[in-house]
């Protein structure tokens, strides 16, 4: 597996992101590593969908999100309200 890092954090559950600390502070700071796993193109992500889109260019400290990912034919069970026959053109190719 492949990581990246996803930014210093003040707390073990990752909340609140820390990107700077002033010039001259003696005050003693705690900060947490964030590692998030990579995922390539094809590879099944984090929600279980098929990785279609990579942005290359992502920050960590401004970006909110890394991946696409497209969902497949089980989300239709987490979506009630769209009809199957709208749904599946978008997922027969993941």
């Amino acid at each position: 597996m492949v990581f990246y890092f996803a930014g210093w954090f003040e707390e073990a559950s990752f909340s609140t992101m820390r990107i700077t600390i002033a010039a001259g502070s003696h005050t003693p700071y705690t900060l947490h590593a964030k590692w998030n796993q990579a995922y390539s193109l094809r590879e099944i992500g984090p929600e279980g969908g098929t990785i279609f889109y990579d942005r290359t260019d992502y920050d960590y400290r401004t970006d909110g999100w890394h991946y696409l990912e497209c969902a497949g034919i089980d989300m239709m069970a987490r979506l009630p309200w769209i009809e199957p026959s709208m749904y599946e053109p978008l997922v027969a190719n993941c």
